[in-house]
């Protein structure tokens, strides 16, 4: 698979808290319920402490999640 330029600033995925855990959206805010993406998302270990996060929505990518924390 070859790698895709991807940017922060294009439409992706997002993470939004819900309870202990989070719940992921996609570009459109749907919540995404496909167990593959799920799986890819949660593989990228993203730092609970991230706010304003931003997945790519290709596997490909060549960034796969931006985010700001308080540090």
């Amino acid at each position: 698979m070859r790698l895709r330029t991807s940017a922060c600033d294009r439409p992706g995925f997002t993470r939004v808290r819900c309870g202990r855990g989070f719940r992921y959206r996609d570009s459109e805010g749907e919540p995404i319920t496909d167990p593959d993406v799920l799986a890819r998302i949660r593989a990228l270990t993203i730092p609970p402490a991230w706010r304003e996060v931003w997945i790519c929505p290709w596997p490909n990518g060549h960034l796969q999640a931006v985010g700001t924390d308080d540090a």
